[in-house]
């Protein structure tokens, strides 16, 4: 009897434990999300987003909690779940770390009876040190060695301005990694290359390495240039561009462009005379602003610069430059700034674009050795400032349009012309008027001239037909 209660007894707990375990809730995990739980959930630097997913014999909705384990840490992880069907997925998202310390916590998933506990590891932000950003190096095949410390994995990519002239290898050391460059000799003009440095996969900085260009000869032809490219073209050896006696540009310039003239090419003082300079410009178009072609070169420009509108110079643009002997100006160019060639001694011959319309004040004062301003019949030029023209004795002629109608006072004081070119029929009244030798006017208009204050005082008024 006492076996038979025995038996009864046992199967009644059997069958007590087996309706327990029907009952109790099953997670299965998809192979990649059980990895992450028996181990860890790690997030770069730069945050992002994870998925775990699994299958459940319940319907319930998973319950989620985090806990930091790093103290000081704003809320930095956000998880929610679901299961539908019987299947479920719970999503994480971390976001972007920009301290340089490492984060955890622990995210706890409860799915009824079920729990589970996935730990999440963040990255600091990824640094990368090195000396300098930004290289130099001369037009010569040469090595370069850049040394890097980093609190990741570094990786690096080329950018180029020209077909590939640089080639590298690494080298790893502990905590440290040498870049090493081997670069091709430079045949043309200057160029640049970027270095894109990678923390962990994630870009962290940009570097440049800028090549001179390669001797000059005396005649150079820079073709097709993009504003703001010049500071690289050019290059900044001083004996290299002093080679420089002829230079032809096309294409597009900005204000930084002509900044970079200005103090690489362009001389003032004595020095001068022993550089002068042929300067054609007149298949470019000025654009306004000092953006860089290269948006990632650094370049220290001094404050308080001139700004330059579109298709104009701006005030002293070539202000006190020396060994400028010949310049064609750009042919768009449609305003010619004050002060903007005031003091260039050395300049002799200039053409005036038919597009220009204004000529500001002081623009060519103390061209001392100007022998011609070239002055179209085509030409638009409608104003003149104060000492526009105020050259000296040197000029050998001048031609004046017959649209110029606004004509400041004092124009023309300190201008002797050897020869004055009008097509006004009726002589305006200008309080001072050039000196000069010979007066040319329209047919019919001579006696009209020789009676008019200040125009009379030319030694020969004669006629032309317009």
């Amino acid at each position: 009897m006492r076996t038979i209660y025995l038996t009864l007894t046992t199967l009644a707990l059997l069958l007590l434990l087996s309706c327990c375990h029907e009952n109790d809730t099953i997670l299965t995990f998809d192979t990649g999300s059980k990895k992450l739980i028996n181990s860890k959930l790690e997030f770069y630097s730069n945050g992002g987003n994870a998925n775990l997913f699994f299958t459940t014999n319940k319907e319930a909705q998973p319950i989620i909690s985090i806990d930091y384990l790093t103290r000081n840490e704003s809320e930095w992880l956000s998880a929610k779940g679901f299961v539908d069907s019987g299947n479920g997925e719970i999503t994480i998202h971390c976001d972007k770390n920009n301290t340089l310390n490492k984060r955890e916590a622990s995210i706890h998933v409860a799915v009824d009876d079920a729990n589970f506990t996935i730990k999440v590891i963040q990255r600091p932000a990824g640094t990368a040190n090195t000396t300098y950003d930004a290289y130099v190096v001369g037009e010569k095949e040469q090595t370069k060695e850049i040394e890097f410390t980093s609190n990741g994995k570094l990786t690096f990519s080329l950018r180029f301005d020209r077909p590939i002239w640089i080639k590298y290898d690494t080298i790893e050391q502990e905590e440290k990694v040498k870049l090493l460059l081997s670069i091709e000799p430079n045949e043309g003009l200057g160029r640049i290359a970027f270095i894109d440095v990678y923390v962990d996969g994630i870009k962290h900085s940009s570097i440049s390495v800028r090549q001179q260009p390669a001797t000059f000869s005396p005649n150079v032809v820079i073709p097709a240039v993009e504003a703001g490219s010049l500071y690289v073209l050019l290059g900044d050896e001083e004996a290299n561009i002093r080679h420089i006696r002829n230079l032809t540009i096309s294409g597009s310039l900005n204000a930084l462009d002509l900044y970079v003239l200005k103090q690489r090419l362009f001389l003032s003082g004595l020095i001068a005379r022993s550089y002068p300079l042929q300067l054609d410009l007149y298949e470019t178009y000025i654009l306004e602003g000092y953006k860089s072609y290269y948006s990632d070169l650094k370049i220290e420009l001094p404050d308080n610069l001139p700004s330059i509108e579109e298709a104009s110079l701006s005030s002293e643009t070539f202000a006190y430059v020396d060994n400028i002997a010949s310049l064609e100006l750009p042919g768009y160019l449609e305003k010619i700034g004050p002060y903007c060639f005031r003091g260039c001694t050395g300049l002799e011959r200039i053409n005036i674009p038919d597009d220009v319309t204004v000529i500001g004040e002081y623009a060519f004062k103390g061209c001392s050795e100007l022998k011609e301003i070239n002055i179209t019949p085509f030409s638009k030029l409608a104003s003149l400032g104060d000492y526009a023209f105020a050259t000296g004795t040197r000029l050998k002629s001048l031609y004046l349009p017959i649209g110029l109608t606004h004509i400041s006072e004092l124009a023309f004081k300190s201008c002797h012309v050897d020869s004055l070119y009008l097509d006004w029929e009726t002589p305006p009244i200008l309080k001072v008027v050039p000196k000069g030798e010979t007066l040319s006017v329209p047919s019919g208009s001579r006696q009209a001239y020789e009676s008019t204050p200040g125009w009379s005082n030319f030694k020969n008024i004669v006629e032309h037909n317009p």
